[in-house]
């Protein structure tokens, strides 16, 4: 079945008694309307700078849905196909200050429109970049817990995965009942780490399709995309996530294929990358680690 819901379904927290906007089986898929990270109240451009105190910095971010999966339990994963990205005609980015590796450079914050027309941002009348839309905040929600979809961490959430983009797979652990998954935060396009706290920022129609896997039982997202596997990981620092987002890659060759551990090490270290999600995050950065999918299927690893 196919489903709608528009953005006035939204929620800033991740929260197991948040009511679910719609109930639906899996394999079904629905269409998400997703806001701005800024709740679309920037939608013209003025001369005088962004005025920070009109806007609640914690509720940016909003997240359309939840959506309730039947037979989704704790313990199984949720697979997410995402279908489809589709740009609103505008976006918004931000020069914000104190936020970000150069915001100490800043005493104001101040904004740009970026109309897009025929698959391009305009940025100025002398450059235009090409859309690469992909999605900022896609989960689940935590157990027990009353989390600000500003954050990320093993439900998914804010992870600011560039490579989040039509026509991947993403796994999701599921700790509530029915999953209560939601979407938001989509980028016209995005640099990987987001330097300032700021992508081109768009509203935007999100299709996804929702599979319960009963048959897989992971500790953190992974990813499928045509080319690669991808393990990811939100710790405090970047070298924690780093090194866990690494290791988590190797004990899944381990795991699928028949390789002792130097062998994995050494064909890891010839392909692999660690990668960057989010860089400017004060409280936890999310690193990647990708291997491409023609080496491990000659090991026999060739679906998740």
């Amino acid at each position: 079945m196919f489903y709608r819901i528009n953005h006035d379904h939204a929620f800033h927290y991740w929260d197991e008694n948040n009511a679910p906007v719609l109930r639906i089986q899996s394999g079904d898929t629905v269409e998400f309307e997703t806001k701005d990270c800024l709740c679309n109240v920037l939608t013209e451009q003025k001369k005088q700078p962004y005025d920070v105190a009109v806007f609640d910095k914690v509720n940016v971010n909003p997240v359309t849905g939840p959506v309730y999966i039947e037979d989704a339990l704790p313990g199984d994963v949720l697979e997410v196909h995402i279908d489809k990205i589709q740009l609103k005609d505008r976006a918004v980015v931000t020069c914000q200050e104190h936020y970000g590796h150069v915001g100490d450079f800043f005493t104001e914050t101040t904004y740009k429109i970026t109309p897009i027309r025929d698959g391009m941002v305009i940025f100025d009348n002398r450059l235009s970049i090409p859309c690469d839309p992909m999605i900022g905040v896609i989960g689940v929600t935590a157990k027990g817990q009353h989390i600000n979809s500003n954050l990320n961490g093993v439900w998914g959430g804010n992870m600011d995965n560039t490579m989040m983009r039509e026509g991947i797979t993403l796994y999701l652990p599921i700790e509530v009942e029915g999953a209560l998954a939601g979407a938001g935060d989509v980028h016209a396009v995005m640099g990987d780490g987001e330097m300032n706290c700021s992508a081109v920022e768009a509203p935007a129609y999100v299709t996804l399709t929702f599979r319960v896997r009963k048959d897989l039982h992971i500790p953190e997202p992974v990813l499928s995309t045509p080319t690669h596997f991808v393990t990811v990981a939100t710790r405090p620092t970047a070298d924690e996530a780093i090194r866990d987002s690494t290791r988590q890659m190797y004990f899944y060759i381990k795991e699928h294929t028949c390789l002792d551990g130097e062998e994995i090490s050494m064909l890891m270290t010839a392909i692999g990358n660690n990668e960057v999600c989010v860089a400017c995050g004060e409280d936890s950065k999310t690193m990647r680690f990708t291997m491409p999918w023609y080496a491990l299927k000659v090991y026999g690893f060739d679906r998740f």
